[in-house]
């Protein structure tokens, strides 16, 4: 990653490292760098005898690029000429082995940064539209650059960089003549110049291909591991990623002749590493229950998943869905390629039949769309995919475990409530490191039919821990008493035991909670009777008394005692049960886009004013009815009912307009505070890549310190700049900010203001200094942002709030915000809870 400022010569760098680098062994014939001895190729009839070297790949990924040229698509002219169904490989097969670079890599859009993240973690791409069903290699150096001022990147892409560089403007004026020289050199003659530097050019490539060839032999200490991991540590970083970067990058430096640091970090705690796998067991057993959902957990979460695919058997199906599928290939339906060469309408299964009998696996859930995370729901709830389209009925049997993988950062970013409510477990790896070792297999254990019905009070526990934890939902219970008899076939039992109901109450129970139970009312003491004898020495516990603790008691201990941290805070702090629209998946607003965004389908229509022409679907619509239209081979009649347009789909920008009261009126000292809530507001808005705008009043009048953007850098210079003293004129505040919202509706944005002041007007809205005037006027103001449906917090920083700043929240319909004592950090807490409840 390498950010900086502007015309540092940041691209110039990345590029010119492809003439470093030394060509790469490659199959003859490979479309897709293969390395030889590589084990699966998608075309290896293309192979030919021999081996060949070529340069390493350096692709450019620009910021235009569509998903068919990101990931690869249908090869149309092999399909329109010949009616065969071929693959088009995109820019993620041509970097394999190679670079794939992306120039202000802050602007990418979402989905496209949705698909670099599910290949570069699992070093493969699946391809899953237009009737293509392709697999192949996709390893590759990601490498970025961007500015700054543009926008922070979200956590999960800034993850994947092992280093980062940042490059400032060079203040030496020698360097500075000196880079103006070597740009006029090149410019003027560029093979001379390319000619003078040749030389220092072969000798790093030299040293770069000895290095490569030296790196498999250097071993790093455990002294040297160990070192890496206190680093990482110390500095709260997430995952392991931290320590082998750290690692890799200690035998590069030592390869240069360098030293420097990089051992395991210290095992997971044993319940939460011991629960995935148990909930992996348990799915092998019994695939009704669902699946899992695994947040987090790097090289744990991949072991889960592995052995999971080893409990189901061999030969079970296994696939991964891409976050670009497309319905066809989703639910089945026409296959294009086969329909164009015989000329009747040809049917194929989609994924979720493919998957029938095996595992499903959803990367990065939090992402998922309701669009394709309702037809998996379906499927887990009728055990078949039924598809309708195209003038085709298609049913299949759809029977499958479900893995989705929760990559979320924040903690409203979940995978959709229709998916997560039909998965048993859910594991949080959150804060927790893998084991030294993982296991490799499950045992495959015998059927659960053998498993005696559940006792009467097995089934009442369940539902009294059920109830006493919120609960709503009815199949919480089922898939407790499914879970727990699978535990009991794992343990060999042909009765359900308490053990079992207790490990279906902490896995299935527990992390769906949404409220703690009400504590046990104590028995008033009996009057009369005199007080019992003590119990005899050594015997002082109720189990041992002969009065042993109800079922449903135990299993609601055990059900509390696996409540994760984050559950346990949202209860106490009231926000278990989450409204369902704060219950999403944390994405924010999405409108539809006729040109831009998210593919979310097609629609028939003609290609004007900036549509775009669907050419598959629109093939697809023509190609059944070619022999009723009389066409000749290796041509397609299509007709103006057959054109199918794009549709797309993009998020809302938010843009967040703080209004700050720069008074006198306003101490210096609660001034400061407000600057700090508003920074950390700001650098929270920009990871989300939001606009942030900033408008001050003082004085006579307000002042628009800083316009919507992105520009971190710039917003907080604004802030230091920020100047205090003179009136407060609420009104001129008010309606700035509301003119200003209403200005970032219009261009499709979704405004939320946030005005820190103390509410005490004295300046009207003319510039006079007639206090009844200035409270009247910031009263109209505050009624106008109500009227405009604009959310808003007011927050009072005053030392002693009073009924004037409540009285103008209301008449704004905001949410009043009172913190006299508060600081910077209380503040941003605050109004960040307000802006999530208003999404």
């Amino acid at each position: 990653m390498v950010f900086g400022d502007r015309g540092t010569g940041k691209s110039t760098a990345v590029r010119a490292l492809a003439a470093l680098l030394p060509p790469m062994p490659v199959v003859a014939g490979c479309r897709y760098n293969c390395a030889p001895g590589q084990a699966v190729c998608p075309t290896p009839e293309t192979h030919r005898p021999g081996k060949a070297t070529t340069p390493v790949p350096f692709v450019d990924l620009p910021l235009g690029a569509t998903e068919d040229r990101v990931v690869g698509a249908l090869d149309l002219e092999k399909a329109l000429a010949h009616g065969e169904k071929a693959f088009e490989p995109g820019l993620l097969a041509r970097a394999h082995r190679g670079f794939l670079y992306i120039d202000e890599i802050n602007l990418l859009e979402d989905h496209i940064v949705d698909l670099l993240l599910d290949v570069a973690a699992s070093g493969e791409n699946v391809v899953e539209r237009e009737g293509l069903s392709v697999r192949h290699a996709a390893r590759f150096v990601l490498v970025g650059s961007g500015n700054p001022e543009e926008g922070e990147l979200r956590p999960q892409l800034l993850d994947r960089f092992g280093l980062s560089v940042e490059v400032r403007t060079p203040q030496d004026l020698k360097q500075r003549v000196e880079i103006l020289k070597r740009c006029d050199a090149f410019e003027r003659t560029p093979e001379a110049f390319a000619e003078e530097w040749s030389k220092a050019e072969r000798k790093t490539l030299r040293k770069i291909a000895k290095g490569k060839d030296l790196l498999a032999r250097v071993t790093v200490p455990d002294a040297v591991l160990t070192r890496a991991s206190e680093l990482c540590m110390a500095v709260g970083a997430d995952g392991l990623r931290g320590e082998l970067t750290l690692m890799r990058s200690a035998r590069a430096l030592f390869v240069r002749g360098m030293s420097a640091a990089g051992d395991l970090a210290p095992p997971m705690p044993a319940d939460v590493w011991s629960d995935a796998l148990l909930a992996a067991r348990l799915c092998a057993i019994d695939p009704g229950l669902g699946g899992l959902v695994l947040r987090g957990g790097g090289e744990a979460r991949d072991a889960v998943v592995a052995a999971l695919v080893a409990g189901l058997g061999q030969g079970a199906p296994v696939k991964r869905l891409p976050a670009h599928i497309d319905d066809e290939r989703l639910l089945g339906g026409l296959d294009l390629g086969a329909t164009l060469s015989t000329g009747r309408a040809v049917s194929r299964t989609g994924v979720l039949a493919e998957a029938d009998g095996g595992l499903l696996i959803v990367p990065m859930a939090e992402r998922l769309a309701e669009s394709v995370a309702a037809p998996i729901a379906a499927a887990l709830d009728t055990g078949e995919v039924i598809a309708e389209r195209e003038g085709m009925t298609l049913r299949s049997p759809a029977r499958f475990v479900v893995v989705a993988l929760d990559d979320g950062v924040e903690p409203d970013e979940r995978p959709p409530v229709a998916l997560t409510e039909r998965l048993a477990f859910r594991v949080d790896f959150a804060d927790a490191q893998p084991p030294k070792m993982f296991p490799g297999t499950i045992d495959h254990v015998v059927p659960h039919g053998a498993v005696a019905p559940p006792a009467d009070d097995i089934l009442a526990a369940i539902a009294v821990t059920t109830l006493a934890l919120g609960i709503d939902s009815g199949r919480a219970p089922i898939f407790a008493l499914r879970a727990a008899r699978a535990s009991a076939v794992l343990h060999g039992r042909s009765v359900i035991g308490e053990d079992d109901v207790m490990i279906a109450a902490r896995l299935v129970l527990g992390p769906r909670a949404t409220r703690l139970p009400p504590p046990p009312e104590a028995e008033p003491a009996p009057e009369t009777e005199a007080p019992p004898p003590p119990p005899p020495d050594g015997d002082t516990s109720e189990q041992e008394s002969g009065e042993p603790q109800p079922l449903e008691d135990v299993v609601l201990e055990a059900a509390l005692a696996s409540l994760p941290k984050h559950v346990l805070a949202q209860i106490a702090a009231g926000g278990g049960r989450r409204s369902p629209q704060a219950a999403g998946q944390g994405k924010g607003a999405k409108q539809r886009s006729p040109t831009r965004g998210r593919p979310v389908g097609v629609r028939a229509g003609i290609p004007r004013g900036g549509l775009r022409l669907s050419l598959i679907d629109t093939l697809r619509a023509a190609a059944p009815w070619q022999r009723v239209r009389g066409a000749q081979a290796g041509r397609v009649q299509v007709r103006l009912d057959d054109l199918r347009i794009r549709r797309f789909e993009k998020k809302m920008e938010a843009t967040t307009i703080f209004a700050v009261d720069a008074s006198g009126s306003s101490a210096m000292a609660r001034l400061a505070e407000a600057k700090g809530a508003v920074e950390l507001l700001l650098a929270e808005a920009y990871v989300k890549r939001a606009q942030v705008a900033l408008v001050a009043f003082r004085g006579t009048e307000a002042e628009l310190i800083l316009p919507p953007t992105r520009s971190l850098a710039r917003a907080r210079k604004s802030l230091g700049a920020l100047p205090g003293g003179g009136g407060t004129p609420l009104a001129a505040g008010l309606n700035a900010a509301r003119e200003l919202g209403e200005a970032a509706r219009k261009r499709g944005r979704t405004p939320f203001l946030v005005i820190l002041t103390d509410g005490r007007a004295n300046i009207a809205a003319d510039g006079s200094m007639v206090r009844q005037a200035a409270e009247e006027d910031a009263l109209a103001a505050a009624r106008a942002i109500g009227l405009s449906g604009i959310a808003s917090a007011f927050v009072d920083i005053s030392a002693r709030p009073r009924a004037e700043g409540a009285t103008i929240a209301a008449a704004m319909r905001a949410r009043y915000l009172p913190l006299p004592r508060a600081d910077a950090r209380t503040m941003h807490a605050a109004v960040k809870g307000v802006q999530d409840a208003e999404r």
